[in-house]
């Protein structure tokens, strides 16, 4: 991933020249709006997390869970509104049927997003995850040091220096009210990532399950 040091050196002087603060702000802001612009090869991660309490706690560097597998098995996912939702499930409890994950929102004490698992996922199961990245707080080791947080780092989530490049333009125009110009930028912005997207995927294509009836229910074989 490129340091803030690396970009700097790239295009500081056509975003911010000579304002390494307002630079390392305008960068922050591009990293951050690339990583949620899209589902990019980059923004997501496969990791090992384990049920504690009846609920699995995501570690800070992940925003949220994108899939889940139990014993090698998909889980449904469902949202925070799941068990709230009229004529629903209610509050669905640990020992239910088919095995389920639940968006619980944050953590009132730790601050973790975390998440409900029922249907026989007991205490310590190890579950595999795909998860979304969260953002970084990003700094600039030529900035004289104040108070940071632990885990601010200098190199980016985005690896693409074109894209950051070109969202820090999008940024400048947005604020100076030609919303035209940044529109354009961003626009180009997500698609030097698409391109560098199909890149990466190369051949590979995704493989859509359409289950009409819902998970579980077997296809209709004929009309009759």
């Amino acid at each position: 991933m490129p340091s803030i040091a690396y970009l700097k050196d790239q295009f500081q002087a056509m975003i911010a020249p000579g304002n390494d603060q307002e630079f390392l702000r305008i960068v922050n802001e591009a990293d951050q709006r690339l990583l949620e612009s899209g589902r990019w090869w980059w923004c997501k991660a496969r990791s090992e997390l384990t049920a504690v309490d009846g609920y699995v706690y995501l570690p800070s560097d992940y925003a949220s869970i994108l899939g889940f597998q139990f014993n090698g098995h998909p889980i449904d996912i469902r949202s925070e509104e799941y068990e709230f939702m009229p004529d629903g499930v209610g509050n669905l409890p640990m020992s239910c049927g088919g095995s389920a994950l639940i968006d619980a929102g944050l953590d009132e004490v730790t601050g973790q997003r975390h998440y409900k698992v029922g249907g026989g996922i007991n205490d310590r199961t190890v579950l595999y995850a795909l998860l979304l990245y969260a953002p970084v707080l990003l700094y600039d080791p030529a900035i004289p040091p104040v108070p940071l947080p632990p885990d601010a780092v200098s190199v980016t989530r985005c690896p693409h220096v074109a894209a950051l490049k070109l969202m820090c333009f999008a940024i400048n125009y947005e604020e100076n009210h030609d919303i035209d110009a940044a529109t354009g930028y961003a626009q180009r912005a997500a698609a030097v990532l698409e391109d560098n997207a199909q890149n990466v995927r190369g051949a590979a294509k995704p493989t859509l399950i359409v289950r009409p009836y819902g998970p579980g229910v077997s296809k209709i074989r004929n009309i009759r």
